[in-house]
């Protein structure tokens, strides 16, 4: 353990900002790993109390329960979110803000109210501008973004809002530990300290943010129920057999409806009787 340490703090010495970038991302994908883990034991849970209500079509038809798949991109987003943006506003945001509100003796305001005020703009400032940047990379990166003025602000109002609102609540539970790190924690390990606590914040925020993502999209298990019939609808269950069809009164034939509208028509039919 002595031997990592001295590891760890040489390496700060020698290269600070590729020492904290490296464990920025690599602490940011952990948090997001366990976000998309939490995700689908949601997702498969609400299945679950689904078909309780009556089994699907898909279960009827013996389909294997899912499995979860880690969705690189958005890892791949969340590093270079913390590679790019997050790490150096951690390594040089922390220096200006002890330059400006120092913990050490000499701090005119004293050490706690210095590091108590660092606490304050860490969790309304910072806080907020990582938010922002999470939810733009992942706007960009992941190619989810809209352009139409009223799909963004309804992204912004069912996404953005929440994930900074869940942030500041996750971080006001820290607050303690945030203010031990600030008082006491020296300057170079003030941004792995931060990072340690990130693993909790980077999971609330990442789920917030992509929730409800894989709701209605191809290979998700799952079908959108009001999406119309076009090119975005999932694959039909006989697009590998010839298409079955039935007579018409006039000799005509047509396509029997593909099974997915047929089982969101009887999910329809089971809420209507519930309600």
């Amino acid at each position: 353990m002595d031997f990592l340490l001295k590891w760890y703090t040489d390496c700060l010495d020698t290269s600070p900002l590729a020492t904290k970038t490296v464990t920025t991302a690599a602490i940011g994908v952990l948090g997001d790993l366990v976000a998309q883990r939490h995700e689908f034991a949601f997702e498969r849970k609400r299945r679950h109390d689904d078909d309780e209500d009556g089994p699907s079509i898909g279960a009827a038809r013996g389909s294997r329960p899912p499995t979860f798949v880690y969705d690189r991109r958005r890892g791949l987003t969340n590093v270079a979110n913390n590679v790019f943006l997050t790490t150096p506003i951690y390594h040089f945001g922390y220096e200006r803000l002890e330059s400006l509100l120092p913990t050490g003796d000499d701090s005119l305001l004293g050490s706690s109210v210095s590091a108590l005020l660092q606490v304050l703009i860490d969790l309304f400032l910072f806080d907020a501008i990582f938010v922002f940047l999470m939810f733009l990379c992942a706007e960009v990166v992941e190619k989810r973004a809209t352009f139409r003025a009223a799909d963004k602000a309804e992204l912004v109002r069912s996404h953005l809002v929440p994930a900074l609102l869940a942030s500041w609540r996750c971080s006001a539970l820290m607050v303690p530990v945030e203010f031990v790190i600030f008082r006491w924690l020296p300057l170079t390990f003030r941004t792995l300290g931060m990072n340690l606590i990130d693993l909790v914040w980077e999971a609330v925020v990442s789920f917030t943010i992509h929730r409800d993502e894989g709701e209605g999209e191809s290979g998700s298990g799952t079908y959108d129920c009001g999406a119309e019939a076009s090119s975005t609808a999932p694959p039909s269950p006989h697009s590998d057999f010839s298409t079955p069809t039935m007579g018409g009164i006039d000799g005509s034939t047509r396509s029997l409806p593909d099974l997915p509208f047929i089982e969101c028509a009887l999910n329809r039919i089971r809420k209507e009787k519930q309600s």
